[in-house]
């Protein structure tokens, strides 16, 4: 009775937990959702796909209700395939917002209790478990996935494994129900995340290789256990590489596989991140924050925090048990795996260092080359909770309460700087959603390929998800190999003061889509000088509600074309695309425009299919030539020092630049900058020499 007592207790409190991290979400579960806008909305269209795909007989693992008409590939895409088969008909019931809370909330308080339970396998003392698993879920590593990234932060499954590891692990035989259950496990994983999947087993063999390298005795131990539980370990292999195998199957060979690699200046831990609070900590100040949103590892993520005070008290532990070989097979295992975390390249404070590190060479092999390095932070913070509050258990047997006392605070204290701000980052789903169910505006475009502006790619994906994927999007957010020309980027959902509506209404028109569908989420008119654009452009609208407005999609108009490639090779054959464009037109891009900017990437040879940022390329009547380009500031900067060296009949006539004024400006004054920052867009206006 006492037990049973003591479970309600623990569970009350760690939905207490739950529920104060989830806060407007957890008071307002249909309207707000945990996370930030951008990924979340991707996920919860991955959330309700299964069933849809069921009833409508649809390819599981493929839909074409988002990148129409070429569809996405789920298994390529983190697509929580695995949560979708028992969250959809929550999704159909609910709808998304509930659903995605309710996966949070749940996953929540499986990470918390089967982290309890792997450290009650190693400490006696009840408190000290409960402490140490609230800990790790307030970890810096899955507070920073909690802001979008279901597939990264759901690891209950991981965490079982470990337990039922931890658990047989002074066991002589394995029985097969066990093999069968981490099998299942494993399977699970695979198709929750692949990447999880993969950082996991990678995981494990460094800590195995760590293990032996300093007890080289255990070797001939495990090896013994290995051959006496042959058939059940064998059968645990076979269990997990055929569940795997379809999934498998479909990553690597699948229709539209994404041909996509990590920039390796992108997500990579600073070193700077492992000591300076991000902006989701309780801790933050405006001078962390000055420093910290900078970081790589800050980027979408705010990861790779670990904190000076725990790095003190793991010095203090692993100094008082440096005769243990456990000791330095940890120590040797944390050094490796935040050196990975570091990426190809290590950055300091936000720039990049000519320093090559280990992470080039596997980040080069098979699917790791996949791996976000940042994401080792789940099983780096695993690791200190476990070895510091093991730590702790063993300081407090000793006789003096002074002792113990001092231990128990100074790991409370170094673990309290590991506290984020509460609640979590939660955001508010569009209200404007309520009025296009209402309205009759979804019978007209339902099943019909459909543009949304004024939402991001993902807030589309989401919307279409809400609507039971009544929509085929053309704009999407993920990774594909065959994308529409104007969905290659998330910037062109949005319509800014920059462009006018034709600006993205002749590719659109190459297109399949049949509407473009404009949203103003805020309710506040926001969008009024989108609305004016596509109205001066394309006429009124043929449906207005509230602030909802939908355009037939026209022809190409003959006066303005816009041309969009990702690799010097599709500059090359952009004339092959888009054949419906006047000739003339086309001359002048491909006499002119494209050899000058091809030379300016060939004078130092490189790979024909190199990735470049994204291009955009318009000619008026009047044969003055728009050249923009979203990229960083060193692309920006050789575009303009560079172009006179080409003997051209066009010469630049205006340089304008958006997004961030202060680096504008360091960017005229011939300031140093550095170029792995975000992108933003430089338009060059050319005319000819003559004029």
């Amino acid at each position: 009775m006492v037990i049973k007592r003591a479970t309600v207790l623990i569970t009350l409190l760690y939905l207490s937990i739950i529920i104060i991290c989830m806060g407007n979400a957890a008071i307002h579960p249909f309207t707000y959702y945990i996370g930030d806008s951008g990924d979340s909305e991707q996920f919860m269209a991955y959330l309700g796909w299964f069933e849809h795909a069921l009833i409508f007989h649809q390819n599981l693992w493929y839909s074409r209700a988002f990148n129409y008409p070429y569809g996405l590939n789920l298994m390529s895409n983190t697509s929580l395939w695995i949560e979708s088969i028992f969250f959809s008909p929550l999704v159909a019931l609910f709808g998304v917002v509930f659903s995605y809370n309710l996966l949070f909330a749940l996953n929540g308080y499986l990470v918390l209790w089967m982290m309890k339970e792997i450290l009650q396998t190693f400490i006696k003392r009840f408190y000290l478990s409960i402490l140490g698993s609230i800990f790790f879920f307030l970890s810096p590593y899955l507070v920073g996935q909690s802001l979008g990234h279901p597939n990264l932060y759901i690891i209950s499954t991981v965490l079982a494994i470990i337990l039922i590891a931890l658990r047989q692990r002074n066991k002589a035989v394995w029985n097969y129900k066990t093999s069968i259950i981490i099998s299942i496990l494993l399977i699970v994983q695979f198709y929750s995340s692949l990447e999880i999947f993969t950082s996991f087993l990678l995981s494990v063999f460094i800590f195995m290789i760590c293990y032996f390298l300093f007890d080289y005795k255990k070797l001939n131990f495990v090896i013994d256990k290995i051959l006496s539980n042959f058939r059940t370990f064998l059968l645990m292999m076979l269990i997990t590489l055929i569940g795997c195998l379809p999934g498998a199957m479909y990553y690597f060979f699948g229709p539209n596989l994404p041909s996509y690699n990590v920039n390796a200046s992108l997500y990579n831990t600073d070193l700077v991140n492992l000591f300076i609070p991000s902006s989701l900590s309780f801790w933050r100040t405006p001078w962390t924050m000055l420093i910290s949103n900078h970081l790589s590892a800050n980027s979408a993520e705010q990861d790779g925090f670990i904190g000076l005070l725990v790095v003190l008290l793991l010095t203090f532990a692993v100094y008082k048990n440096r005769t243990h070989r456990i000791t330095w097979t940890i120590t040797t295992y944390l050094f490796i795996m935040i050196t990975f975390s570091l990426g190809n390249i290590l950055h300091f404070n936000g720039k990049v260092l000519p320093i090559l590190m280990p992470w080039k060479i596997y980040g080069s092999l098979p699917i790791l080359r996949n791996l976000l390095t940042n994401r080792f932070f789940v099983y780096i913070d695993m690791v200190i909770i476990i070895f510091l509050f093991v730590n702790c258990n063993e300081w407090m047997n000793r006789k003096k309460i002074k002792s113990q006392l001092i231990m128990f605070i100074g790991v409370l204290l170094a673990f309290i700087e590991w506290l984020p701000t509460l609640p979590l980052t939660t955001t508010a789903f569009p209200m404007s959603l309520e009025h296009l169910i209402k309205t009759k505006i979804i019978h007209r475009i339902k099943n019909q390929p459909v543009f949304i502006v004024g939402v991001s790619p993902s807030e589309a994906m989401g919307l279409d998800a809400a609507l039971h994927y009544h929509l085929s999007l053309v704009n999407f957010y993920g990774f594909a190999s065959s994308v529409d020309l104007i969905t290659k980027t998330e910037f062109f959902p949005i319509i800014n003061h920059h462009r006018t509506a034709l600006d993205f209404i002749n590719p659109l028109a190459s297109t399949h889509a049949t509407y473009i569908l404009l949203i103003d989420f805020t309710g506040y008119a926001t969008y009024k000088t989108e609305y004016q654009s596509l109205t001066f452009d394309l006429g009124q609208p043929t449906y207005v509600h509230d602030y909802i407005s939908l355009w037939k999609i026209p022809k190409v108009q003959p006066g303005t074309m816009t041309i969009f490639s990702t690799t010097l090779r599709g500059i090359r054959r952009f004339h092959a695309i888009h054949h419906q464009w006047p000739q003339t037109m086309l001359q002048i891009i491909h006499a002119h425009l494209v050899p000058s900017y091809y030379e300016l990437f060939t004078r130092n040879p490189v790979n024909v299919d190199m990735p470049i940022p994204l291009l955009s390329w318009k000619v008026t009547n009047n044969n003055t030539l728009q050249f923009s380009v979203l990229g960083n500031v060193a692309t920006l900067q050789f575009i303009a020092t560079h172009w006179h060296i080409k003997k051209t009949q066009y010469q630049i006539h205006e340089i304008t630049f958006s997004q961030d004024m202060y680096r504008m400006n360091q960017f005229l004054a011939g300031q140093p900058i550095d170029p792995t920052q975000n992108p933003y867009e430089g338009t060059f206006i050319l005319t000819p020499k003559n004029r």
